[in-house]
């Protein structure tokens, strides 16, 4: 199974993820944790970029935080994401259109630093009265397609004219 998964599934109103916790447990900064991403074309030359995060916390290092524990259980459904986490895999299912074909309003929208629209989804799980805990954080961002800006042609003798002059001028 590879680490890190990403699929459409009922003619891409869902969106499916599943992630190998135990093998793509890493050491990080200060902790240790999961974190892919992935990327699906989705409607209209529109790209998803799906990232998944499951982090250990508090932060820290030592026992308990080397490796995903396959004893962990999880079974969520929160804010039209259901997440399933059992012998060190993690499911996810988002449902990512409504019934009306539009976005599902009921994911937690919002807008990233650079106002590209975004689910920003978190949930914090484990086993009670042991440490560490886990955060896991779900972001699916919509990326639009590039828009291209026509290239700016100077044209020595008539100065600059936006959008070029293709047979006239030397590129700026």
């Amino acid at each position: 199974m590879p680490l890190f998964d990403a699929t459409y599934s009922r003619n891409g109103s869902i969106i499916d993820i599943s992630a190998n916790l135990a093998d793509g447990w890493r050491s990080r900064q200060n902790t240790s944790g999961f974190v892919e991403q992935d990327h699906l074309d989705w409607r209209f030359d529109t790209q998803l970029r799906i990232q998944l995060e499951i982090l250990a916390r508090p932060a820290g290092r030592g026992t308990g935080y080397e490796t995903f524990p396959q004893t962990v259980r999880c079974n969520a459904d929160d804010q039209g994401v259901f997440c399933s986490v059992s012998n060190g895999q993690c499911r996810l299912r988002v449902k990512f259109v409504g019934s009306d074909d539009s976005l599902n309003r009921e994911l937690p929208w919002r807008l990233t630093r650079n106002n590209k629209l975004a689910v920003f989804w978190s949930y914090g799980f484990g086993v009670r009265g042991v440490q560490p805990s886990y955060g896991a954080q779900l972001l699916i961002v919509l990326n639009e397609p590039p828009t291209t800006h026509p290239r700016a042609v100077r044209d020595w003798d008539r100065r600059f004219w936006p959008g070029g002059l293709p047979g006239l001028g030397r590129n700026a």
